[in-house]
């Protein structure tokens, strides 16, 4: 998140936690097994965005900045 923030800017990055388990049907069993991890397991369902909050949180992001990532600047995109 800092990088992407470093990048772009606070007004130009957000989160969508509803797509990644779905691009996964697409990945072989066999590749899935291989991969140490797999991408975008940032947070483990929406249950637990309070840990991904406090974590940005701990990082010194402002509760504006939290809004932003978590959907104002999406809403503000999409207006």
């Amino acid at each position: 998140m800092d990088h992407i923030v470093e990048l772009t800017g606070i007004d130009h990055v957000g989160i969508g936690l509803d797509l990644c388990e779905e691009l996964f049907k697409y990945v072989s069993p066999d590749v899935l097994a291989s991969m140490p991890r797999k991408p975008f397991d940032v947070i483990k369902g929406h249950q637990n965005l309070p840990k991904l909050i406090e974590g940005l949180m701990n990082r010194g992001y402002k509760d504006l900045d939290i809004e932003k990532i978590l959907g104002t600047n999406f809403l503000r995109i999409f207006k």
